[in-house]
């Protein structure tokens, strides 16, 4: 049962990092240190109009779900309907 629990972890790190989305992971850093705070939608307007290669097609959902992982994984925070950089003085 042990390494059952274990291989779910490896596995799920791993998944994590084959992501497709985690390729627009530096744009939403980005743009989190050039501005104090953005809202989802504003994040998601600014990678369609600034992600070319890999073209930016992802759903609101699918940016609300990445955006998420990335709160739980302690890079941003999210408050009050809007998202920062978690380390961000």
């Amino acid at each position: 049962l042990s390494a059952a629990m274990e291989t779910g972890t490896v596995e799920q790190s791993t998944s994590k990092a084959n992501d497709p989305m985690r390729v627009y992971e530096s744009y939403v850093l980005g743009m989190l240190q050039n501005f104090d705070s953005l809202p989802l939608e504003r994040i998601h307007s600014m990678l369609k109009m600034f992600v070319v290669s890999p073209a930016y097609d992802k759903s609101s959902k699918e940016l609300f779900e990445f955006l998420d992982e990335l709160v739980l994984d302690g890079k941003l925070r999210f408050a009050q309907g809007t998202y920062s950089l978690a380390n961000k003085n």
